[in-house]
């Protein structure tokens, strides 16, 4: 498994102009061999999208029953008709209910 470069995003700061933060080429290039880490092959998720598969290491230990919930969806096969109704960089993505306007609903 190929190593993979912790950010935290929350950290981050949410205000400031955008030449004021660092690309993910710039983060890349300076990042040191220390930095890397192998990630735990149980925590990730991929989600596969036209433009390419985003691959996505959960963080139990920060938030154990978000974790514990999206593994659930995951393994029922929530997200697999969900949509993207909203994203902001560095911040959330928000999918909406699958079941919204299907035959379920009526």
């Amino acid at each position: 498994m190929k190593k993979l470069l912790p950010l935290l995003l929350l950290a981050m700061p949410a205000v400031g102009a955008a030449e004021e933060r660092p690309t993910m080429q710039a983060v890349l290039e300076n990042a040191a061999s220390g930095d890397w880490r192998t990630p735990d092959p149980d925590n990730i998720v991929y989600l596969k999208l036209a433009t390419g598969t985003v691959v996505m290491e959960l963080a139990p230990q920060f938030a154990p029953n978000v974790i514990r919930n999206i593994r659930t969806l995951v393994s029922d096969g929530f997200f697999k008709a969900a949509r993207i109704i909203r994203s902001q960089e560095n911040y959330v993505v928000q999918w909406g209910d699958p079941r919204v306007g299907t035959e379920d609903e009526k």
